[in-house]
């Protein structure tokens, strides 16, 4: 079975940590999402208490091939935003940034394959 990982409908899922939340956040994910073109999913908080974020990212990434991740900003990524691009787009509200997916591996990435073994064991 082939997957499709560009999808016809443009999806994005909005992420937000729970610590740093601001008023307007969560309408804002949607808003800009949308105005972007995206159908923009439930919202998926990020709390390190609960989970490692990387974790929770790759889980949910990986449950909609093909999908960018949306944030406030990169704070909400707390330094793992190229660990992110390395399976997705990410979206941020603030300054509207589209942050296309890496299409090479930097040196000291984990890379897609080691990254999925060392979340999924």
């Amino acid at each position: 079975m082939e997957i499709d990982i560009y999808p016809a409908q443009k999806i994005a899922i909005p992420f937000l940590r729970i610590a740093i939340r601001r008023g307007n956040n969560i309408r804002d994910l949607y808003d800009v999402g949308e105005r972007l073109g995206y159908n923009v999913t439930d919202l998926v908080y990020l709390d390190a208490r609960v989970e490692f974020p990387l974790t929770t990212i790759v889980r949910e990434l990986h449950a909609r091939p093909g999908a960018a991740a949306i944030v406030p900003n990169l704070r909400h990524l707390d330094g793992i935003d190229s660990a992110v691009r390395l399976i997705a787009q990410v979206i941020t509200v603030e300054g509207e940034r589209v942050l296309e997916r890496a299409r090479h591996r930097l040196p000291g990435d984990l890379g897609v394959e080691r990254m999925n073994t060392l979340i999924t064991g």
